[in-house]
């Protein structure tokens, strides 16, 4: 899969290793459940697709997991990055801050299951995560 490195300046890879380098408390929480193939497949931290910057991705399983933190997002931004990410056939599942690190990893792991294995029924919902229409 392209994930558009050769359309990029320096500049964003730049802002993603220093994203790398300074993680939020919660996204460095996470990433201590997510790295070493703990859930049996590799994250990446801050990784760059398409000219966004995701905070986690996995490739395998095609899922970015996007920390919503306390700063001010723009939500119109937010769904056309998610619209760009979907058509690249990337699930984009967005948390808030406030969730815990575990509670992220076992709806991670959910939502996975739900689409590969049909296992989840449809209309269940995760507490964890906000979903938006």
């Amino acid at each position: 899969m392209n994930l558009g490195r050769s359309n990029l300046g320096a500049a964003v890879f730049q802002c993603a290793r220093h994203y790398r380098k300074n993680p939020t408390l919660w996204e460095a929480a996470l990433w201590q459940r997510l790295r070493h193939k703990q859930l049996g497949v590799r994250f990446h931290r801050q990784k760059v697709i398409a000219g966004y910057i995701v905070d986690f991705w996995c490739p395998a399983w095609k899922i970015a997991v996007e920390l919503d933190g306390a700063f001010s997002h723009d939500a119109a931004a937010d769904a056309k990055r998610d619209a760009v990410l979907e058509q690249m056939g990337i699930r984009v599942l967005r948390f808030r801050n406030d969730v815990t690190p575990d509670a992220i990893v076992c709806d991670i792991i959910l939502d996975h299951q739900w689409l590969e294995k049909k296992k989840t029924p449809r209309g269940v919902v995760s507490a964890a995560r906000e979903r938006t229409a």
